[in-house]
């Protein structure tokens, strides 16, 4: 039946058409690869959660700001090609979306003298790219939480992923695993951490969940690159994909995160039996980037092990890694989450197909 046959036609393409300017604008600020941006802003709004809240307010603040963004970045005139390579390590925080590394990049954060992508910085990309001051302002270290939303925070000195810097160096599909960083790109990258360090006298941490797949181009273009990798009980990576996916996309059937998009069935499958896939992918990834770059500059912790002792695993990756002498003071274990929000019969056909591994294991290099 056509609009004009139906009386509520005009309404639903007036509808239509509604949804679509808010995805379009909503899209300039988050992500293509969301399902859904239009439902995930109700789901924010809904779920009353402040950083998620904050993430949803930094979005409309980021596309607000774009003009004056792209004119600050016109004014710095800095030479991306002038750029020098950090000298001191870097070290990038990586794994399986939901297996603990926001959590490690705050811990990190908030207990060594390091430089990091705040909120800020991120609200203004080009800009900060380009070598103007979002950069380096607003750091301060002992004011991290330890609270996010799906790795997001709250205040505008608060850790940032940087994804819209990565997408800069990697292109906008975050779903996408990249063979190659073009050489311009190259040239960003090492005038954007280089810059970090030397402005702050410290040395970088920062965290990017898709580096399990490109470490190893990263490692070409940052030669003091380090990585830790973190690696959880499967079924409970599991579980909280699947949450993930709801919370994110609305429903289960799409995967959170990269996907090894050539293995994945071309006809629909359960959705746990989907997410297991998902799992072993990202374990074939760790194992990948662990041969590739040997296990002194790729490091697998366990979340577990993290959370039993967190204050071993910043003191290590502090002195080990980044040449840090100063000390870690206390700080008390943490809850591993091990919360069952499943169905008893979805999570057991999760432990029946995974198999549960036990605890991943501390595979820090040994000390000095």
């Amino acid at each position: 039946m056509s609009g004009k046959d139906d009386p509520k036609g005009p309404v639903a393409d007036r509808d239509a058409t509604n949804a679509g300017v808010l995805r379009t604008a909503l899209h300039s600020s988050v992500p293509s690869h969301f399902h859904d941006p239009v439902g995930l802003t109700f789901r924010i709004l809904k779920s009353g959660n402040r950083d998620a809240i904050a993430a949803l307010l930094q979005a409309g603040l980021r596309l607000g700001l774009g003009p004056v963004d792209m004119a600050l970045a016109w004014f710095a005139r800095q030479s991306v090609a002038k750029g020098v390579a950090p000298a001191r390590p870097v070290l990038f925080v990586t794994g399986p979306p939901r297996s603990g590394t926001t959590l490690l990049h705050q811990l990190l954060i908030q207990n060594l003298p390091v430089a990091y992508v705040t909120n800020l910085a991120s609200l203004m990309p080009h800009s900060a790219a380009a070598g103007a001051a979002p950069l380096t302002a607003s750091i301060a270290n002992a004011s991290v939480r330890l609270q996010s939303y799906y790795g997001r925070t709250r205040a505008l000195s608060g850790p940032s992923d940087g994804l819209e810097f990565w997408d800069r160096w990697f292109g906008p599909d975050r779903r996408a695993v990249p063979t190659q960083i073009p050489p311009e790109a190259a040239a960003a990258m090492r005038f954007f951490f280089g810059r970090l360090e030397q402005k702050t006298g410290r040395p970088v941490v920062a965290k990017n969940n898709n580096l399990m797949a490109s470490a190893h181009l990263v490692a070409e273009v940052l030669p003091t690159a380090r990585f830790v990798c973190l690696r959880r009980d499967p079924v409970y990576l599991g579980q909280s994909l699947l949450k993930a996916r709801k919370d994110i996309h609305g429903t289960s059937d799409i995967s959170y995160g990269i996907d090894d998009l050539a293995s994945a069935p071309n006809m629909p499958v359960d959705a746990v039996e989907d997410v297991c896939r998902q799992v072993r992918f990202y374990d074939e990834l760790q194992q990948r980037q662990a041969a590739r770059l040997g296990r002194d500059r790729f490091i697998v912790i366990g979340y577990e092990d993290l959370c039993r002792d967190p204050a071993a695993v910043v003191k290590r990756l502090g002195h080990d890694i980044l040449g840090l002498t100063s000390d870690v003071r206390p700080i008390a274990p943490l809850s591993a989450s091990r919360t069952r929000n499943l169905d008893n019969d979805e999570f057991r056909r999760l432990a029946e197909r995974i198999g549960s591994q036990g605890d991943a294991r501390t595979a820090l290099p040994p000390g000095r």
